[in-house]
């Protein structure tokens, strides 16, 4: 009996026994919640194939550390990975056009690339605690307030050259941040910290 109940291509839920998981080929979709709360769960690797991860699906997932996604996944949803608290580091494929806020409050993540298909950047980094440094590609137009509030271990972002305008308050309670590198053509909206360092490039 598989582990994996698929229905028209959704991957609906998971009855496995955890560890490092591989999602079947057949699958076109991961359903909302498919994974959530499963503590036995170490790693994830996403076939080609899969064009959408849905809400919550790995909400959670406290010790899932490792996770491979594909090119030519489309869609990441809201809180697909929130709370996984142990995960390390991500990699965001340039196919993926959609990004819900799905990675608040994994307080073990030091590295997160973000793929050139995202143009508005919601977040969903808030609470990342561990993560230090974060570079924004220039197919990103647009930044939300909020997008990195409450990251204390924040020390330095490098902002794409889409974006015209900064927020200050899209790094919201980020006591360590000191160097923001933006464009020369960024307007920078509201007053900086005094020990932020504005590089312009």
């Amino acid at each position: 009996m598989s582990d994996f109940i698929i229905e028209n291509g959704i991957l609906k839920d998971y009855t496995g026994a955890g560890g490092n998981i591989v999602i079947p080929g057949n699958v076109t979709q991961i359903g909302q919640g498919a994974f959530h709360y499963d503590r036995a769960i170490t790693g994830v690797t996403v076939p080609r194939g899969v064009k959408e991860i849905g809400k919550l699906a790995f909400l959670e997932c406290r010790n899932l550390k490792a996770v491979t996604l594909p090119e030519g996944l489309l869609t990441i949803g809201s809180c697909a990975f929130e709370w996984c608290t142990s995960l390390q580091s991500i990699a965001i494929p340039d196919s993926v056009t959609e990004l819900g806020f799905g990675f608040d409050g994994c307080t073990s993540l030091k590295s997160f690339k973000l793929g050139r298909g995202i143009t508005i950047f919601r977040g969903g980094l808030m609470r990342c605690s561990s993560l230090e440094t974060f570079e924004i590609p220039d197919s990103v137009t647009e930044l939300l307030v909020g997008a990195f509030t409450d990251c204390p271990s924040l020390r330095s972002v490098k902002i794409g050259r889409g974006v015209r305008e900064l927020d200050v308050d899209v790094f919201m309670d980020c006591p360590l941040l000191r160097e923001v590198t933006v464009s020369q053509s960024c307007k920078i909206l509201g007053t900086p910290p005094p020990a932020w360092k504005i590089v312009r490039r």
